[in-house]
């Protein structure tokens, strides 16, 4: 037995003096003074002013005062908080689903209302109640009482965020005591995927306390979108791939809040269409795409995209290797020769022609025997940093073997660190007759290379809230304002909005919800569950019920002048 509201020694202090107060009401009595008064006109006065209560010396009801100290009691102990020990063989660890599917009319609201009903019923030393939204926060303690847990959600609401309880679930079976089953309890719609629930230990129940919500006919929304570059091989320009559920008609697009026109192409699919639009200039706008909003499930009709800002590189070229490059910068959209402020710089090894600036550079015979020599800003892993730049340059699309035999001499690729990129390139590979310069690779291996110079890696223009991104680290500026500091780990975009760091770089999260779009009970990785609601009645509802009997108990015995 324990109690929830007050301590014991508490219990203990406010017992003792009811039943010392009590016990002085039972010494006080009436005496009766004498008074003589002139008329009988006054004698109801008289009676009324010679009572009054006095302490007696003799203890004459013990048993009318153990009858009202059982009583005030059963009160006292109603008002600590009394309960039971928990005779639960297991634990019980409750969690709210508090992401964007969750936002269909009504469904938090029953949610929460059965979660309210579960918790108050289950003895608290062996329950924990857990909200997974945005973040994941602990509502309820164990030993708390659940009139913490009302106050606690009043002012919470579903989120702008995609549903994490699978990854939840399974840090928090990791670190529970696989000697004491443990009991999960899901409020909400967020579907468990079979091969999620195989990773979970033997001792990790789960029951759905909620019915899953139904598909609705009339609903429509974004199932996924993003950008990718435009197949056309124009460098300002990016392609636009949206996928609709429910839906074959185009969505309505806004660039920085004004009308923006998009030409697309629609496919049908079984469950609505996939648009793409082609050549879309990316000069850093935010584009807004949305859907008529006029079914049950409003959230997923609006879907935001941060453009990157595609502006040519201004390349600076030495006039010594002017007539060799000058054709292929041109041809690439990407470029254009450099006026003023250049952004990199083509040069022979040891001019001094744009100091400072990232470089591709001739030399005269190979660094370290390399024909082609990297300079990274970044120490990483040597052999993973050699497979990265081999992939980034291209250089998988050079007949390396072919230029070997040509020049006499091995094709190799070689890595250090500085602080400014840079590529040495062997001038000999520049010859006509060692042909390199003569096949398509080579604008291949310029164009990526320059690029890969400028460090014009952008973030996507679209991601998964919850989904950690290797490339976006640093601080970052949530859509609420607040800051989100990463200590150079990767971002981990928690809400659906635009976020920003110092550079000026935009990241636009989404939310996608595939359950909720179609509704999750339409799915067949959901796992319906056996909803529990306890009718437990709490210990301190019988001890006031049972003081109540007994004040009634006493009514009568009073009235029948068994008890004075």
């Amino acid at each position: 037995m324990s109690f929830l509201n007050l301590p014991l020694w508490g219990i203990g202090a406010g017992f003792a003096a009811l039943a010392a107060g009590l016990f002085l009401l039972q010494m006080l009595r009436v005496r009766h003074r004498q008074i003589e008064v002139p008329t009988t006109m006054f004698w109801r006065q008289a009676v009324e002013e010679s009572r009054a209560r006095v302490l007696r010396q003799r203890f004459r009801h013990p048993w009318t005062y153990l009858f009202l100290l059982v009583i005030a009691a059963l009160l006292w102990f109603a008002i600590a908080g009394i309960v039971t020990s928990s005779r639960e063989d297991h634990d019980n660890l409750l969690i709210l689903d508090g992401s964007v599917g969750m936002s269909r009319p009504e469904r938090f609201e029953s949610a929460v209302k059965l979660l309210l009903a579960d918790a108050a019923g289950i003895p608290a030393e062996s329950r924990e109640v857990w909200w997974v939204g945005a973040q994941t926060r602990l509502l309820l303690a164990k030993g708390e009482h659940v009139l913490l847990l009302s106050e606690r959600l009043k002012n919470l609401q579903p989120e702008a965020a995609s549903s994490i309880i699978e990854q939840r679930l399974l840090q928090m079976a990791l670190y529970s005591n696989p000697q004491r089953p443990l009991q999960v309890r899901l409020y909400g719609d967020s579907p468990l995927q079979q091969a999620a629930l195989d990773l979970l230990p033997e001792h990790v129940e789960i029951l759905r306390c909620t019915p899953l919500a139904m598909a609705q006919p009339s609903n429509h929304g974004f199932l996924s979108g993003g950008l990718s570059e435009a197949a056309s091989g124009r460098w300002d320009c990016v392609d636009l791939l949206v996928e609709i559920f429910g839906s074959s008609e185009a969505p309505r697009v806004t660039a920085n809040g004004s009308s923006f026109e998009l030409a697309g192409t629609s496919t049908t699919t079984a469950t609505g269409s996939i648009w793409l639009f082609v050549d879309v200039a990316a000069r850093g706008q935010i584009l807004e795409l949305t859907l008529p909003a006029n079914d049950s499930y409003p959230t997923d009709n609006r879907l935001t995209l941060a453009l990157p800002q595609r502006r040519p590189l201004q390349v600076l070229v030495s006039p010594t290797l002017l007539s060799l490059f000058e054709p292929l910068i041109i041809a690439d959209s990407g470029f254009i020769l450099a006026t003023d402020s250049p952004d990199l710089v083509v040069r022979q090894q040891g001019e001094a022609l744009g100091l400072g600036l990232p470089a591709l550079e001739m030399t005269r015979a190979p660094a370290n025997g390399h024909a082609f020599e990297i300079t990274y800003t970044a120490e990483e892993d040597p052999a993973q940093l050699l497979q990265q730049v081999h992939a980034a340059l291209g250089l998988a699309e050079i007949d390396a073997l072919a230029l070997a035999q040509q020049l006499q001499q091995p094709i190799s690729l070689g890595v250090n660190f500085g602080a400014i990129p840079n590529i040495q390139l062997w001038q000999r590979l520049l010859d006509p007759e060692g042909g390199f310069t003569t096949s398509r690779s080579f604008p291949l291996f310029l164009g990526r290379a320059l690029r890969w110079l400028a460090n014009t890696e952008s973030f996507p223009s679209v991601v998964q809230t919850g989904q950690p991104l290797a490339v976006a680290n640093g601080d970052w500026v949530t859509p609420n304002g607040s800051n989100a500091v990463t200590a150079n780990l990767p971002l981990r975009p928690t809400e659906a909005g635009l976020y920003s760091n110092r550079a000026g770089v935009l990241l636009a999260a989404a939310a996608f919800d595939r359950p909720a779009s179609f509704g999750a009970a339409a799915l067949p990785d959901a796992k319906p569950g056996v909803a529990i609601n306890s009718l437990r009645i709490p210990l301190w509802s019988w001890l006031v019920l049972l003081a109540l009997m007994l004040l009634g108990v006493e009514w009568v015995l009073f009235q029948n002048g068994r008890i004075p």
